[in-house]
């Protein structure tokens, strides 16, 4: 069998490609059935990259509540203020960011326990979310390392 030269695109070679799916038929009918299999694996490849590959969530922006109760702005390793004060109940946080480093929010009870999500924004970005306080004593603090023990901590009291 005579051997076929390397198809070149550039300096690509796509011999071994070519060679490992369009080898001559092993046996009748098997060559046109192999070219199927490449093309549509090919087509399937294609449909996935289209599509996105799922919802990692990268796309959409994070966005605040709408008419926040309480907004925390991070700054350079601190927040706006060294205390908050918010009414109890279901409370909307908006958490812009006006420094040039990702910051995250995380909201601690008065036992120490975390309270919802933690909020995590990038540079010039704004996001929310929205929890349900008691009255009592709170915590409000950025645990990206190095970043609480640096200062960027308040407190937060929410009354009844």
């Amino acid at each position: 069998m005579r051997r076929r030269p390397p198809l070149r695109f550039g300096r690509l070679l796509v011999a071994p490609l070519r060679n490992r799916f369009f080898r001559g038929p092993a046996a009748p009918g098997e060559a046109g059935r192999r070219r199927r299999t490449a093309g549509l694996a090919l087509a399937a490849g294609l449909a996935v990259a289209a599509c996105g590959g799922g919802s990692s969530g990268s796309s959409a922006k994070p966005t605040a509540p709408a008419n926040p109760d309480l907004t925390v702005h991070a700054q350079e390793i601190k927040f706006d203020k060294k205390a908050y004060t918010v009414h109890g109940g279901e409370v909307k946080i908006a958490y812009p960011n006006d420094g040039v480093q990702t910051h995250t929010l995380v909201v601690q009870d008065p036992k120490g326990d975390k309270v919802g999500e933690t909020l995590r924004v990038n540079p010039g970005q704004v996001t929310g979310g929205v929890y349900q306080l008691a009255p009592g004593e709170y915590t409000l603090y950025c645990d990206i390392t190095g970043h609480r023990e640096a200062g960027m901590v308040a407190s937060l009291t929410v009354t009844g």
